[in-house]
């Protein structure tokens, strides 16, 4: 089956998809397009600062589709991610006083931990984390 056309095109870049659905909405207020409207997601890793939040300004005045759709090239897989990389990790130790307080235990030598404080929008209310990749893999 043949696929419709791209519409749109977005980069793998910081904010493209935000962009793209703001023009998505202004090009709907605006056109009287019978055709769908496809949005084509590049290959890659799509980082999300904020939710992606798509409305009723995101539905076709036609009635016909708004199609958001991913790279179908196995080489080249979309994601679409929130979550923020863990840059500073330590290697606990209960004799190193740089060691931060949630691993000060001698039970924790040896473990590598990070400091959630470093993470952006997080507070102590969003832990634990509800995943962890490493390598894009889950340990």
């Amino acid at each position: 089956m043949l696929q419709p056309p791209c519409t749109l095109t977005v980069p793998a870049s910081r904010g493209a998809l935000h962009a793209a659905a703001e023009r998505v909405a202004s090009q709907l207020s605006s056109a009287a397009s019978a055709a769908d409207v496809v949005v084509c997601l590049k290959g890659g890793v799509h980082q999300l600062p904020v939710p992606l939040a798509l409305g009723p300004q995101h539905n076709h005045p036609s009635g016909r589709r708004v199609i958001w759709r991913g790279a179908a090239l196995p080489s080249a897989p979309t994601t679409l991610s929130a979550g923020a990389p863990l840059l500073r990790w330590v290697r606990c130790s209960h004799l190193d006083p740089a060691t931060p307080p949630e691993c000060a235990g001698p039970e924790w030598d040896g473990v590598w931990a990070h400091a959630a404080d470093d993470v952006p929008h997080v507070t102590r209310a969003a832990l634990p984390f509800r995943q962890l990749w490493v390598g894009a893999a889950r340990p």
